[in-house]
């Protein structure tokens, strides 16, 4: 029998109380997780399930847009409602949908880029993963990332992705612009000059605007960073820490 990462901390769990409580804890230190949704529904729709698995439906319709205009067309015409999807790395009930998913993955690359500066045009379906090689090759990096680069670049700044350090704000701060497909207004160009009010509220969208599907960043050159991993007490890292996040960019 194969045991889940979640089944095998029971069943860690179990063992270190079998003294206590006998029979009983061993007995659910063997339960298996939960069967999880069918694969296929009842009108044979595929399952769509988010990486934690919390998260699930059965989408009428998977599309895989490669053009803005192909973005429109879905947004206009495909079963509604029309959910875009990225790496489905949000534990929220933001995808899931009966009607329409719409993969940004087509969406993904960088488009431009100034050298002077340091900025530049990333499709939204860009996984951050990708993008930071991508960006080296120009001179380029993000001046912060979360820990997980598995996320696409529309969908981490769409729930205000963050990495840590107590001066590098969260990802969707990079924006400089940015574009929305809509169905009713087609697509809009954004930025804190041309329709600020739709750029600040849609950095951190939750898909309420509209799909977005490329953004201007506002990158630095590229530099190499030193990674330290050490085990330290509780009590002196609390005590050291106004320091530490001083000394070091992330902490």
């Amino acid at each position: 029998m194969t045991l889940s990462r979640r089944s095998l901390l029971a069943a860690t769990g179990a063992t270190v109380a079998l003294g206590a409580v006998g029979v009983t804890a061993r007995k659910r230190s063997l339960e298996r997780e939960p069967p999880g949704p069918p694969l296929h529904d009842g009108q044979n729709r595929m399952l769509w399930r988010n990486w934690s698995g919390i998260e699930s439906s059965y989408p009428a319709l998977r599309a895989g847009p490669a053009t803005d205009d192909e973005v429109l067309s879905l947004l206009r015409d495909g079963p509604a409602p029309v959910r875009a999807v990225g790496a489905g790395h949000s534990f929220t009930a933001l995808v899931p949908t009966n009607g329409t998913l719409l993969s940004l993955d087509g969406l993904a690359g960088i488009v431009d880029h100034d050298a002077v500066t340091h900025q530049a045009t990333v499709l939204a379906g860009t996984r951050l993963g990708e993008l930071g090689a991508a960006l080296a090759t120009v001179g380029q990096c993000m001046p912060n990332l979360p820990d997980i680069n598995k996320q696409s670049l529309g969908g981490a700044i769409a729930t205000a992705t963050h990495g840590s350090g107590g001066r590098s704000p969260a990802l969707h701060a990079q924006i400089v612009a940015m574009r929305i497909a809509t169905p009713a207004l087609g697509l809009v160009d954004c930025s804190r000059t041309e329709h600020p009010e739709i750029f600040d509220a849609a950095r951190v969208g939750l898909g309420a605007f509209g799909v977005v599907t490329r953004c201007r960043l506002q990158n630095v050159p590229s530099v190499r960073l030193l990674k330290r991993v050490e085990i330290r007490r509780t009590d002196e890292v609390i005590e050291d820490w106004p320091a530490l996040r001083e000394r070091h960019r992330n902490a």
